[in-house]
């Protein structure tokens, strides 16, 4: 997979995250200690004001609007901007045809057995070529730091879903819900055109920066929203997809929480999983 120019302008970062390029699947345990990969643990989603004790289980939110950046994310320091450029050309180094044999990381990933695409802040060319070849339809962007190819997007028709959440930390569990319940409504669409969620048809792009952190728990999220999976075996089909992914997304308190509210739902017979395809 071929890396394209980005022409994203960066508004906020923390810090550069640590880069593993071998990962281990059989070693993952359900347990609660502390994170130490790729992203930090402290919550710091922008534009989140909804006690996450009030998520709906039925609404679904279509993320903040583009045209609000400048209310909704705090300009950004230099250091800011450093971190953010040095991580971004990072991962193009990691990804790149040179490195990418030896690092196994690509700019983006198809998750299989579903309609999404999990990768790395996506170009304008990407776009185009994913929904001339792909069908792409729409594009979930967890980065605070950039808003989305919106004049592009709207000439195609591609829909985004804009949850702006800041550079190296978890999103919020209500984040978490806004682009899990988007992800299901787009592919209950999908299937409702009698397309199977397996077919290059409907596909949704979930990114952040580098597509490791803020978009990988979302997708994981999703996983275990859809289908009668742990939080340690969707970390497991993220990781045989994407090997790039933070290896400890399943212990965040964030996610730990929101499956413990997809386990209530379960419960409750509001919410119904599928079994997960190749674990029939």
């Amino acid at each position: 997979m071929h890396i394209e120019d980005i022409d994203a302008t960066p508004r906020t970062a923390l810090t550069v995250a640590a880069i593993e390029t071998t990962v281990d699947t059989d070693n993952l345990k359900e347990t609660t200690q502390e994170t130490h990969s790729g992203i930090t643990n402290p919550l710091d989603t922008i534009a989140t004001t909804t006690s996450e004790a009030t998520v709906s289980p039925t609404h679904v939110d279509e993320g903040e609007d583009p045209s609000q950046a400048a209310l909704l994310i705090p300009e950004r320091t230099v250091m800011d901007w450093v971190a953010y450029t040095v991580s971004l050309n990072y991962n193009r180094l990691a990804t790149s045809p040179l490195l990418s044999p030896i690092t196994r990381w690509h700019w983006f990933d198809r998750i299989p057995n579903t309609n999404i695409i999990l990768g790395a802040v996506p170009s304008q060319t990407l776009i185009q070529q994913l929904f001339k070849d792909q069908h792409l339809r729409d594009v979930i962007n967890m980065c605070a730091e950039f808003q989305g190819h919106l004049t592009s997007m709207k000439e195609l028709g591609v829909k985004q879903c804009w949850i702006p959440t800041r550079d190296f930390s978890t999103p919020t569990v209500k984040s978490i819900w806004v682009g899990v319940r988007y992800t299901a409504k787009q592919a209950e669409d999908c299937q409702g055109q009698m397309q199977e969620p397996n077919q290059d048809h409907g596909l949704i792009y979930l990114h952040c920066k580098a597509g490791r952190g803020r978009s990988a728990t979302v997708a994981l999220c999703w996983l275990v929203y859809a289908y009668k999976l742990t939080a340690v075996q969707a970390q497991g089909i993220l990781l045989k997809a994407r090997g790039q992914v933070d290896k400890n997304i399943y212990l965040h308190p964030e996610v730990i929480t929101f499956c413990q509210q997809v386990q209530e739902q379960e419960d409750n017979h509001s919410l119904v999983r599928k079994p997960w395809p190749e674990i029939l």
